[in-house]
């Protein structure tokens, strides 16, 4: 049998030493993107999507109309997709490359729009939810309404009373969309407000 000193050898103690051997150098978004990199789905999705934002933007200068310019002609009504017409033309004559096109645009200005929005307002509506105790309830109730009742029927009060553009689309999205973010920063608010320090 081995004695101790055939099995282990003993170091003087050196502080440098062990911060050197202790240091870690991890990082937060270093794992975030290695574990991204490892997701090929993720990563192929992210690709496309990047494509399809890039291309929404110069797909129109391609194309051999331009959308605002686009009137309905009865001419041309229902044509194959073909070397003028990539995709076709609808019912009206109007080429549906340059719908396609300008819809995909619209849609992401008014997603990427949308989505900032809510979280500025809700993280605002939150933090003032989270601290103002006295208006803890007034929030509660209205969060309580605007979460119960589908926010179609409040989308289509407001287009039928305001009107239809895209601005206004923007603002009523926004307008009943703060709740999840404004109740997760109430509720992160109230953890951190009552931990003892």
């Amino acid at each position: 049998m081995q004695d101790e000193a055939q099995l282990f050898t003993f170091v003087e103690y050196q502080p440098e030493a062990a911060e050197e051997i202790g240091y870690s150098d991890y990082s937060y978004w270093k794992s975030v993107w290695q574990n991204f990199i490892k997701r090929r789905t993720a990563v192929f999705m992210s690709c496309v999507f990047i494509l399809l934002f890039l291309f929404t933007f110069i797909a129109g200068p391609i194309g051999n109309y331009r959308y605002d310019e686009i009137k309905p002609d009865s001419s041309k009504v229902f044509i194959h997709p073909n070397s003028e017409y990539w995709f076709g033309t609808d019912n009206l004559g109007r080429d549906y490359w340059c719908q396609v096109w300008y819809a995909t645009q619209t849609s992401i200005k008014l997603s990427m729009l949308v989505a900032v929005g809510e979280v500025a307002l809700g993280v605002i509506i939150g933090l003032i939810w989270g601290y103002a105790r006295k208006l803890d309830r007034f929030f509660t109730e209205i969060y309580s309404i605007l979460v119960n009742v589908p926010s179609i029927i409040y989308m289509t009060l407001v287009a039928l009373m305001i009107g239809q553009s895209f601005w206004i689309l923007v603002g009523t999205l926004i307008l009943f969309g703060w709740m999840y973010p404004a109740r997760q920063v109430r509720n992160l608010v109230l953890m951190f407000r009552d931990r003892e320090y």
